[in-house]
């Protein structure tokens, strides 16, 4: 809703019709009112269409094995490009992907899928949301996303719309180029996925208390391997703050290592930012030029015990204390109590020129931490 202080801006409103790219439609009238990009518009030469396409996707791929969509360039949509659902091994390669007016491209259920060398842009909300894995057994989906650009998303739906959102279990996103949103690239629900040469960069520029890569709200969350990326200008917020990589509510056992954090976080989040999780470490990382290296916003134990209440739900159908889950991750062994569930290990790491290494550092596991500041050196 709207507040006094937060800050708010209307959309396309026919009386500040005064900036390239805007544009306002009246919808009595029949007449679209746009005011043009100054490059590349040509009056009377340039394309311009107003897509009417409004299925759920131009291409549907059901129940099939084997199927590759490769070099196809798919364009203006107010729905999506492309739905995969079910079956196994199916492609999607080198395809140009623009101007859809919802997600892009949905892979539900199936193994083996994937998504590579893609050009996805100019999109109303997510990039490409997935799901596949069985998070009862942790068998694997097998899916991988890699190679891909994925640019200007969450253009109508400005929060929780990224350019990447997997939900289950054995994904990897690999060799990515995500930027320019309004909010998070990466969110994660699920086990074993690993997150590996990725750029991020230009991101979470409107939302608050968000990171560009999300995990929030799942004890059963586990062995997320966040690796080798590199995150630059990820500062945006307006109270709590904005962080490259973030960790809310339960989110556990956990690896951030051998990333680049440049110019990262704002306001009470650092970088990396743990909210309410345990038995995550961030190692070996670089960070340069961050409001803090890693923020840590603890709970009470009592507080622990509300939110366990509220959230339980989420991983209730999922013997997590069974000998799947604890054989697997063992740390569940250990009961959550009022000396552990903040507890995060943070070592190795080199810090450059960022005023804080820590926020609320008292509850991090802290080991061989490296700060050098070069400004004065090379001013």
């Amino acid at each position: 809703g709207y507040n006094d202080g937060p800050r708010f801006f209307g959309v396309n409103l026919f009386c500040e019709l005064d900036s390239p790219g805007e544009y306002y439609i009246d919808r009595d009238a029949g007449i679209i009112y746009w005011y043009p990009q100054k490059e590349g518009f040509v009056p009377g030469v340039t394309r311009t269409t107003v897509s009417v396409f409004s299925g759920k996707s131009m291409i549907e791929v059901n129940s099939c094995n084997g199927f590759t969509l490769e070099g196809i360039e798919l364009c203006g949509g107010r729905g999506g490009a492309v739905s995969v659902t079910g079956g196994r091994d199916n492609v999607i390669r080198k395809c140009r992907i623009t101007r859809f007016g919802e997600s892009a491209v949905r892979i539900e259920g199936g193994t083996g899928h994937k998504l590579l060398s893609c050009r996805l842009s100019q999109l109303g909300a997510s990039g490409i949301l997935a799901s596949g894995g069985d998070r009862h057994t942790l068998s694997p989906s097998g899916f991988v996303i890699r190679g891909n650009k994925v640019k200007d998303f969450a253009l109508f739906k400005h929060t929780y719309e990224p350019a990447v959102q997997f939900t289950g279990v054995g994904a990897r996103i690999s060799g990515n180029d995500f930027s320019n949103s309004t909010s998070s690239a990466v969110s994660l629900i699920g086990n074993d996925i690993t997150v590996q040469f990725n750029t991020f960069s230009d991101l979470v520029r409107e939302s608050d208390d968000q990171g560009a890569l999300e995990s929030f709200g799942d004890l059963a969350t586990r062995r997320l391997v966040i690796r080798f990326n590199l995150w630059k200008n990820i500062n945006g917020g307006t109270k709590y703050g904005a962080a490259a990589v973030r960790f809310d509510d339960f989110i556990s056992g956990n690896r951030v290592y051998g990333n680049i954090f440049d110019h990262c976080g704002s306001f009470r989040f650092g970088a990396v930012q743990i909210h309410g999780g345990r038995d995550n470490e961030i190692k070996g990382n670089l960070f340069l030029h961050c409001n803090y290296a890693v923020s840590c916003s603890p709970w009470t134990y009592d507080a622990l015990k509300t939110k366990f209440t509220r959230f339980e739900s989420r991983w209730a159908d999922i013997d997590l204390y069974g000998d799947l889950y604890t054989s697997r991750y063992p740390e569940l062994l250990e009961p959550l109590d009022s000396l552990n569930h903040n507890r995060n290990f943070v070592s190795g790491n080199l810090v450059i020129d960022t005023p804080n290494l820590f926020r609320n550092g008292d509850f991090l596991v802290t080991r061989g931490n490296r700060i050098i500041s070069l400004s004065k050196k090379y001013q």
